[in-house]
């Protein structure tokens, strides 16, 4: 009986203090995950060597050593973080819903390019807020007997607060769902139409279709003037370059060639220690752009042999020499860069 209560003794006091610093991290977690959405994914990353994905889980540790602790205990509800998780929560279903249908309805990334905000990146306050509900709700005691009232309205209390949290969670799971179905199956109606509309029309046309006209007509013209064996430094990874940036998507295109990413406004890596030999020029894809970044790269000097490249009419043009990045400021091109050996 006193092992109990000295247990019982100190399962109290940690109970709370593991409670205020589930509060403490939780704060600092919600503001990163905001201060994401609102500026880009990987902000504190790139600029802090701080990734926020340690802090969200320590919240969610926290989370779990809390209910165990807390399990069936009274002394440390907080109807205020019940109360404001659920008002968080809230917020955070309607707005990822309502900016992931404007990408839907409008175009991909419209909401970044109008508002700077990442609708997917709502996620994580979502989750975080849900995290504060279940902490906040008010714990009753389910081991009681069935015959007293007093009790059994007590459980009926538990799951309707329960059945809240369960209603956000499942929300939240539907609005993911519904926007990649929506996505996918919008691509596959549009894709279809266009087969049906065109059913003598060659493979090459459908793919160029399929990836966009100015992404397939760049890479067919990348193939022409790198060689098989070559190693390519192509743009960071976003839009405007959400295509000819992503070298897992754009390998397929470019194989047996091999590619690498490069900053903005430096290269990032050494071309002779990394064997690049060749240098993409490219305005972008895409008329949206995110991360900070601005249409055009390289935004840097590179020594180069020559520079081949054409414009939106699709005429050609040879440049011997370097590449200097102020020749080409808001300049519609794409080509290749010959890095001088």
């Amino acid at each position: 009986m006193k092992r109990i209560r000295r247990n019982k003794a100190f399962i109290k006091p940690a109970t709370i203090l593991i409670k205020y610093l589930f509060y403490f991290v939780w704060g600092i977690a919600f503001l990163m995950s905001i201060t994401e959405a609102i500026i880009y994914p990987g902000v504190f990353m790139t600029n802090l060597n701080v990734s926020v994905y340690p802090v969200y889980g320590v919240v969610f540790f926290l989370l779990v050593l809390f209910k165990v602790l807390n399990f069936n205990e009274r002394y440390t509800n907080s109807y205020l973080a019940f109360s404001f998780g659920k008002l968080l929560s809230l917020l955070s279903v309607i707005g990822y819903l309502f900016f992931s249908i404007m990408e839907l309805l409008i175009y991909p990334n419209y909401v970044f390019s109008t508002f700077h905000l990442h609708p997917n990146a709502l996620i994580w306050p979502l989750g975080l807020s849900t995290a504060l509900l279940i902490v906040g709700y008010r714990e009753q005691r389910l081991i009681a007997p069935l015959g007293r009232s007093k009790k059994i309205e007590e459980i009926h209390d538990y799951f309707k607060e329960l059945h809240y949290i369960s209603f956000v969670i499942f929300i939240a799971l539907i609005i993911m769902f519904f926007v990649n179905t929506s996505t996918n199956l919008k691509n596959f109606l549009s894709d279809f139409k266009f087969m049906i509309r065109n059913p003598s029309i060659s493979m090459e046309e459908r793919l160029r279709k399929k990836v966009t006209p100015i992404f397939y007509d760049y890479v067919v013209f990348v193939n022409k003037y790198v060689p098989e064996d070559a190693k390519i430094l192509i743009p960071p990874q976003g839009f405007p370059w959400p295509q000819s940036g992503n070298y897992g998507y754009i390998r397929y295109f470019i194989y047996p060639r091999e590619g690498t990413s490069g900053k903005e406004y430096e290269p990032g890596i050494d071309y002779k220690s990394k064997g690049i030999s060749y240098v993409l020029l490219s305005w972008g894809e895409t008329e949206s752009t995110e991360y900070g970044y601005t249409h055009g790269w390289p935004k840097f000097d590179v020594p180069a042999e020559w520079v081949v490249f054409y414009d939106e009419s699709g005429r050609i043009f040879t440049k011997d020499g370097d590449y200097h990045y102020k020749d080409f400021v808001n300049k519609k091109v794409w080509g290749v860069i010959k890095i001088k050996t």
